[in-house]
């Protein structure tokens, strides 16, 4: 079509953005970015819809000067300017976007950004049978973020288009696109493009399709996905972020579906999927298992025997990542305890995993071989020490380790990871660390708030007068707050309470330098310790504690590039990196729950 420059330029300044807003505040910065995007500097352009990605659609979030950008968004696309591009930059806005009624106010931003982008329906549906290409897979893909509205005329022109389009990756991002808008009506066309004479692209998009409507799933769904491995490559070409790694994506929505029926037919494709001949594909099954065994409690038992045996094959290079996913098994991967001591005794970061990883399968076997240097192995001795934020440490005493302790605490720097760690397992072996009393007095002045706490756990009664009189040292001196821990200590230990009534007062009153809300700080130390552990979320009964705390539920994340604020990883989605975890990591933890299940 004809394009207007100077009367674009007339109407995007006529705006005003200065009004609307994005995700650094003010959209000022927009018109100059559209401007560019349209013009002839090719360089300018490219930098123009970096920064786009970076406000008007930060990681997946859209916002007013989003949807008030789409219609010249459309215009620049619709004159042949970057028109694949423009369409993705499009699309993203429409998938970021919402209908109204799911979960979003109607006068919402997500509301408007979607029924801007549906506005736009004609020019993508032209341009699904668009002479190059590239415009067809981008039309196409942005046709399925157009949402319920869309969905009565866009279907029969995209089941229409998909009859007579060639290339496989197009016919993949209109099957695509069709099970968004009319999972239904797409059924018959998904299910009769899983067979060998479809193109790969074709076939596993039909599985995904297949699953993503509720189909139950079948053995022609098993078979294919099996022929197909490793299935990465086949859409490393799409745009679907969300389904860029297809095992992991069957296995988190087979087994949210939360049916024996399902549990069983995951359970069954990882398996096989872990006995492949093919490296990649044992890459994509690890990855795929070390989830299913996070989420369900029948999984770790199930896929041992084949998890153990790809880290065997791996050798000291663990190319396939199994050293870690042997940590999630639990009493289930002791088998691997000799394989995993074995490793241990090796250098650099894979003996530290398959130490982590001997820690939790079999945490009385580990413990010596951590006593040895705890320094060198940070991940094996953060997992015993109990790893994520409210886990209790797993190695049972061991007097090797203690000593090895003991050496740590006379060079570990206050506040850092290591000392938390360390006061953790004292704390958990009690009595049994007696021996490193002296360690945690000498410890006491540069660690006041948290040795305190750890000598009452360890302190034996031959020790009791000695450790009392320097908690008592300690509660006549320093900041409020250190003296404190040090009286409540000296409380717990002797039932003594003289020093820390008087400072409590204090506190309540903020005459010891508190300030305003020194009251409510007291009254926070004496409300019940909130549960530990990931903060609770969405509940699915088959489904195990994350180790991660989750995403907001709802929360969609997108790969940008922009030069104001580092995110999980760079590229639209035309530029993705091929094997970044950032997308599916986000897209698990806010799916997982807190209820453990079968």
């Amino acid at each position: 079509m004809d394009f207007d420059h100077a009367l674009f330029l007339a109407e995007l300044d006529a705006q005003p953005w200065a009004s609307y807003s994005h995700a650094y505040g003010s959209a000022e910065d927009v018109p100059g970015f559209l401007r560019a995007l349209a013009g002839d500097d090719d360089a300018a352009a490219e930098e123009a819809q970096s920064e786009l990605y970076g406000s008007i659609l930060h990681q997946g979030s859209v916002y007013e000067a989003s949807a008030e950008a789409v219609p010249f968004l459309a215009r620049i696309a619709a004159a042949g300017i970057r028109t694949p591009d423009v369409l993705l930059l499009i699309g993203g806005i429409g998938e970021g976007g919402a209908d109204p009624g799911a979960g979003a106010p109607e006068e919402s931003d997500e509301v408007a950004c979607r029924r801007a982008v549906a506005e736009q329906l004609p020019l993508l549906l032209a341009s699904v049978g668009h002479q190059d290409r590239a415009v067809r897979q981008a039309a196409a893909w942005a046709v399925g973020a157009t949402g319920a509205a869309a969905a009565g005329p866009a279907a029969p022109v995209l089941h229409d288009r998909a009859a007579v389009e060639s290339d496989p990756l197009v016919r993949a991002e209109l099957l695509a696109a069709m099970a968004k808008l009319d999972p239904e009506g797409t059924a018959p066309a998904a299910t009769g493009a899983l067979g060998p004479d479809s193109p790969p692209e074709l076939r596993i998009a039909a599985v995904l399709a297949c699953v993503d409507s509720g189909l139950p799933w079948t053995r022609a769904h098993h078979e294919a996905v099996l022929a197909l491995l490793p299935l990465d490559p086949l859409v490393a070409d799409r745009f679907d972020l969300s389904r860029n790694e297809p095992l992991h994506h069957l296995t988190l929505t087979l087994l949210e579906r939360n049916t024996e029926a399902d549990r069983e037919a995951v359970l069954t494709l990882l398996d096989a999927a872990l006995r492949s001949d093919d490296p990649e594909a044992r890459v994509e099954a690890v990855w795929a298992a070390t989830t299913a065994c996070e989420l369900s409690r029948g999984a770790p038992a199930r896929l041992a025997p084949a998890l153990i045996s790809v880290a065997v094959d791996d050798g000291p290079d663990d190319v396939s990542g199994a050293l870690s996913a042997l940590g999630r098994l639990g009493a289930s991967g002791a088998p691997a305890a000799e394989a995993l001591a074995v490793r241990a005794t090796g250098e650099g970061d894979a003996a530290d995993q398959a130490l982590e990883a001997l820690v939790a399968v079999d945490p009385v076997r580990a413990a010596p071989l951590l006593a040895r240097d705890p320094g060198r192995r940070p991940r094996a001795f953060g997992a015993a020490c109990g790893g994520p934020v409210g886990s209790l440490p797993v190695v049972p005493y061991d007097p090797e380790l203690l000593v090895a302790v003991r050496r740590l605490l006379a060079t570990t720097e206050s506040g850092t990871t290591t000392s938390f760690r360390l006061a953790a397992l004292l704390t958990a072996w009690g009595r049994d660390a007696a021996t490193a009393v002296p360690e945690l007095l000498s410890a006491l002045p540069a660690h006041p708030r948290l040795v305190p706490k750890v000598l009452v756990a360890v302190c034996p009664p031959e020790h009791r007068t000695e450790v009392a009189e320097a908690l008592r040292a300690r509660a006549g001196t320093g900041p409020v707050d250190d003296r404190i821990e040090a009286a409540r200590a000296l409380h717990e230990l002797t039932g003594d309470h003289g020093l820390l009534l008087p400072l409590l007062a204090e506190r309540l009153t903020g005459s010891a330098g508190g300030g305003g809300g020194s009251d409510e700080r007291i009254r926070e130390r004496r409300r019940p310790p909130p549960p530990s552990g990931p903060p609770p979320h969405r509940s699915y009964p088959h489904c195990a504690p994350p180790s991660t705390p989750p995403a907001p539920t709802g929360t969609t994340r997108r790969w940008t590039t922009t030069s104001r604020s580092p995110s999980p990883c760079t590229g639209s989605p035309a530029t993705r990196p091929r094997r970044c975890r950032c997308w599916p990591e986000c897209s698990v933890t806010a799916k997982r729950s807190g209820g453990a299940g079968p």
